[in-house]
């Protein structure tokens, strides 16, 4: 079961700030640019005639999100380790499955 946005209980950071995660709470971070690095993604891509198929990023980066394109019904679309699972409802009509995966450089 998901939450609603304002569910949520987060501080009100500064400009510059971030919201980062640490023992399972929110808190207000310096964004220190400087030392992160950049952020660099591409996409994986793969088709199948089938109705299953997954995709997976190279052990360099890690995969934060993707998609389905089914010529039929998609019944599912999730992270599956480092990449990402499509299922389409039975038929046969091929599959695309495309996973968003990322480094730090």
């Amino acid at each position: 079961m998901g939450h609603s946005f304002g569910e949520l209980q987060l501080p009100a950071c500064n400009e510059g700030q971030i919201l980062k995660l640490s023992g399972g709470s929110w808190s207000c971070k310096n964004d220190d640019v400087g030392s992160v690095g950049t952020l660099n993604c591409a996409v994986s891509t793969s088709s199948s005639p089938g109705d299953t198929l997954s995709v997976n990023c190279a052990s360099s980066r890690t995969v934060t999100g993707g998609g389905c394109i089914c010529n039929t019904l998609a019944k599912t679309s999730r992270p599956s380790g480092n990449g990402w699972r499509c299922d389409c409802v039975t038929g046969g009509g091929g599959v695309t499955a495309y996973a968003v995966c990322c480094s730090i450089a």
